[in-house]
């Protein structure tokens, strides 16, 4: 357990130095600690899918990745310490009076968050998607090779055998990130990923809600309250359904449809809706990127998908809008 708590505090701190540079370029009028955690995370992962791909082509180790990544990730930090001191400072001060803000329906769902986390980290759900996801991540760590054993059989594979695996990298991620924080793949995957994601992917939808209903705090908390609960009855059989949320974000299918669908909906939708910042749009693409990198063929299929029909329905809005006006007599 406190092994959990020092990596979640470390992962905490750097994704929030990360992040403010994004709420810095954002200019939001409203500073959030948890989402430039949030920001952050999604910085990382993005970032870990441009050099994976290449790294593997060239046969380059899991060691070498990592140093490289470290590298380029602590550099990013230093420099949001030193360009965005004042924001830091302030993101801290905000995230105490969030805090301060908390109503019935906050807690409720803070209770039901932790319960979330607690049984993912107490009781260990092995599905059948585990042979592939903390089997990948456990062989990645074990032999320092990028796609180079099956993680079924242990046999010697090469990355052009698996090519539909070669951009859904995030068994990989799990092995980098345990080889940083000196823990085996699958106590990274079952104990340490669920209590640092699970939360993200709240506060992810907590930022849906916000866009959704125009910051009214008590809507929000209840459009997030019945997110929560769902996740406690959907999904909970791995043939029935991909969610599960509660017991495998680990997992591709479940990372894609929690954290990565969600995050292309959020960002597009906020561009789309507002079209003020481009970097709305860049983030959009980062998450767009984390879903590819989360399950092989369907990843790149459904973050497609969300995509156009999103863009889509914005266009089609925007042509009935349109049309009203030009019936009503109104020059546009």
């Amino acid at each position: 357990m406190l092994k959990v708590i020092q990596v979640l505090l470390l992962f905490i701190f750097i994704s929030m130095l990360i992040g403010c540079l994004i709420m810095k370029a954002l200019k939001e009028k409203q500073a959030s600690f948890f989402k430039s955690i949030l920001c952050g995370s999604i910085v990382m992962m993005a970032l870990f899918e441009v050099l994976f791909i290449p790294m593997t082509i060239l046969g380059q180790t899991l060691s070498r990745l990592t140093q490289i990544w470290t590298i380029l990730v602590g550099l990013i930090a230093l420099v949001s310490a030193l360009v965005s001191k004042k924001l830091i400072l302030e993101l801290i001060k905000t995230a105490f009076l969030e805090i301060k803000k908390i109503n019935v329906f906050d807690g409720i769902v803070l209770f039901f968050v932790v319960i979330q986390m607690v049984i993912c980290y107490k009781y260990i759900f092995t599905h059948a998607n585990d042979a592939y996801y903390v089997g990948m991540a456990s062989t990645t760590l074990t032999t320092d090779q990028l796609l180079s054993y099956s993680p079924y059989t242990g046999a010697s594979i090469t990355w052009s055998s698996y090519k539909a695996h070669l951009i859904a990298s995030l068994p990989a991620y799990w092995a980098m990130l345990a080889k940083i924080f000196g823990v085996t793949g699958a106590f990274m995957c079952h104990s340490i990923v669920p209590v640092v994601y699970i939360p993200l992917a709240y506060v992810l939808y907590r930022e849906i809600g916000m866009l959704l209903f125009k910051k009214e705090r008590n809507h929000v908390s209840l459009f997030i309250l019945m997110i929560c609960i769902g996740n406690f009855f959907i999904g909970n059989h791995y043939d029935t359904s991909y969610e599960m949320l509660t017991t495998s974000v680990w997992q591709g299918g479940t990372f894609l449809y929690n954290i990565a669908l969600p995050g292309i909906f959020y960002f597009e939708f906020k561009f789309l809706k507002k079209g003020q910042n481009v970097l709305d749009l860049v983030m959009a693409g980062m998450m767009f990127i984390i879903g590819v990198m989360s399950v092989p063929k369907s990843g790149i299929v459904l973050s497609s998908l969300t995509v156009i029909l999103l863009g889509f329905s914005f266009l089609v809005e925007r042509m009935l809008t349109k049309r009203k006006r030009i019936d009503a007599g109104i020059n546009i």
